[in-house]
């Protein structure tokens, strides 16, 4: 929660770019990865596991919203800039199971929030790694 107090106090203080995701940090310090395709974790055997992990650390209603984006083929989630929700749904564009969706954002969103929905890969791969990791039957 106060990394999300801080990427909003920076976004109020200084303006938000289309591009200010790159400065999202996790609480270690270390940069929040870009959404977007990355070849090295596409081809990761060990994404799986760090899906689950990913997926735990979710808040109920985080998680909740995931499962509802499965039965709604056609769902978007809007989520604010630099939240465990968004950190996690950047991760999952990172493996093609997600891509931002930035037609499902309302006028002025853009600078505080991010919108994406799940690509036909994710609907397809989600649920047997939910299944796998023990999280879902």
């Amino acid at each position: 929660m106060k990394k999300l107090a801080a990427c909003l106090v920076t976004a109020l203080a200084v303006g938000w770019s289309s591009q200010a995701h790159a400065e999202c940090t996790y609480a270690d310090g270390t940069a929040a990865p870009a959404p977007g395709m990355s070849e090295q974790a596409k081809t990761s055997n060990a994404w799986g596991p760090r899906f689950v992990s990913l997926y735990n650390n979710l808040n109920k209603g985080d998680q909740a919203t995931l499962d509802a984006m499965l039965d709604h083929r056609n769902s978007a989630l809007v989520t604010s800039k630099c939240s465990p929700n968004d950190l996690f749904w950047t991760h999952l564009s990172l493996v093609g199971l997600s891509e931002e969706d930035p037609e499902s954002l309302s006028e002025g969103l853009p600078e505080i929030a991010r919108a994406f929905k799940l690509t036909d890969q994710g609907r397809r791969r989600i649920p047997a790694m939910l299944e796998a990791g023990g999280v879902r039957k």
